[in-house]
């Protein structure tokens, strides 16, 4: 009895593993994503002024990524603004509350950081991730051969 409880348990858990990894991090609708880019490069100075690239692999809180190609933050007026990731040139003057986005059409503005867009997900050497407050981060740039 036990050993067939143990059985159904374990297929059930190797039948549904594959679907939530593929979801993980997939909130946004795919017609949003169409043409935006995932997993760019970057160059991450840290607050006490080290500097490191590492691949972006998305935003989202302690817990889990939520979005792998937007950031969303709040306006002056509390306004949710949606930012595409691959239109950021670079993220600077982070605090542990907003940031300043210079966007690579010249444009720049200030967002308050939302609680589910406040951890980057940079891919690790070892094939995992990483997870960053952005709070802890002086800048952020993307490369420029991102789109």
């Amino acid at each position: 009895m036990i050993k067939t409880a143990l059985r159904i348990t374990t297929l059930a858990a190797a039948l549904l593993a594959p679907v939530t990894f593929a979801m993980r991090g997939e909130n946004e609708p795919a017609a949003d994503r169409r043409g935006h880019l995932a997993g760019m490069m970057t160059r991450i100075t840290m607050a006490d002024g080290t500097s490191r690239s590492a691949r972006l692999e998305g935003v989202g809180c302690s817990v889990s990524i939520c979005s792998r190609t937007v950031i969303t933050g709040k306006t002056g007026n509390e306004a949710l603004v949606k930012t595409w990731l691959d239109s950021i040139a670079t993220i600077r003057v982070t605090t542990a509350s907003d940031a300043l986005f210079l966007l690579k059409d010249g444009t720049a503005r200030r967002l308050s950081l939302v609680k589910d867009f406040r951890v980057l997900y940079l891919a690790d050497r070892l094939g995992g991730t990483e997870r960053l407050d952005l709070a802890q981060v002086k800048s952020v740039e993307f490369s420029p051969d991102t789109k």
